[in-house]
């Protein structure tokens, strides 16, 4: 139904085909911006088993095509590509494949992980290892100072006691 304006008017209940939602209400159903929702319509246009209306008519959707577009959005949100989805709507087969896919690719990435995680222990372990290096190097450094430092007291004493104590107090 147009207005005198043009615009179309809300479906009337002789006009509203009965479990059908307008195109408006199914974007707020589905939490989705029209521009999106339209989107979605054309690129799964195909497989939406729309039924033709009559040009008057405001377009609704039946129960089993929002069921659908649950099921688009959901995927499209778990970051599923299009032709991933296409192929779930169209059958059950690829996603039994699928199912093997994803069992070998987690499969694939456990042992990556598993590898990652020795990886990481034997690098943890070398740096233990360095780390203990460098304290051992540490600790004979300083008792090589104290050493030193032990040898010239001493040896300035000595060095005193010679020479004598007016040769000290006179230079």
């Amino acid at each position: 139904m147009t207005d005198a304006v043009g615009r179309k008017s809300q479906p009337t209940e002789e006009t509203r085909p009965t479990g059908g939602l307008t195109l408006g209400e199914a974007c707020e159903t589905l939490g989705l911006p029209p521009s999106t929702f339209r989107q979605i319509i054309g690129e799964f246009e195909d497989l939406l088993d729309q039924a033709d209306e009559d040009e008057g008519a405001v377009a609704m959707l039946s129960p089993a095509v929002m069921e659908r577009l649950r099921s688009i959005v959901q995927w499209r949100n778990q970051g599923v590509p299009v032709q991933e989805i296409r192929a779930r709507l169209q059958g059950a087969p690829v996603a039994a494949a699928s199912a093997a896919e994803l069992q070998d690719h987690e499969r694939l990435l456990v042992e990556q992980l598993e590898r990652m995680n020795r990886e990481l222990q034997k690098s943890e372990e070398r740096r233990v290892e360095d780390r203990d290096r460098m304290l051992t190097a540490m600790m004979r450094t300083q008792q090589e100072i104290q050493h030193l430092r032990y040898s010239l007291t001493l040896s300035s004493r000595k060095d005193r006691k010679k020479r004598g104590f007016f040769s000290r107090l006179f230079g």
